[in-house]
């Protein structure tokens, strides 16, 4: 593990482009030296979304609103529910739990996506 602080330029960071009209940078990671620890900068597209419910089995994510309206959704026994966010909501999902994210709204939204592998 690196010692110290990292300085990590995001201009050369590259994008990865999801299916469903999202984008996201991976700026910390293990495999910078970050240990079990993952954060990347997403950009949700207009009328775009993650993709179908997924699961993380081996973390935790809290996905924080940095700028517009988003959609997050989560499964549970009473069925789907929806959970509108907005600039500074916080969205957790522990491990296990099925989610998805969704901008059917008209700007782009962007997130800040933290998940603590365990």
């Amino acid at each position: 593990m690196t010692e110290g602080s990292v300085y990590i330029d995001f201009d050369k960071v590259e994008w990865y482009y999801g299916e469903g009209n999202w984008q996201e940078k991976v700026v910390v990671s293990p495999e910078l030296g970050a240990g079990k620890l993952s954060v990347a900068y997403v950009i949700f597209g207009s009328g775009g979304s993650t993709h179908d419910y997924h699961v993380h089995e081996d973390l935790d994510e809290a996905v924080i609103v940095v700028d517009g309206v988003l959609d997050a959704f989560k499964q549970s026994s009473e069925g789907e529910i929806r959970v509108p966010l907005k600039r500074g909501d916080v969205f957790f999902t522990p491990r296990g739990t099925p989610h998805r994210f969704a901008n059917p709204y008209l700007e782009p939204a962007t997130a800040i996506a933290a998940k603590a592998i365990l």
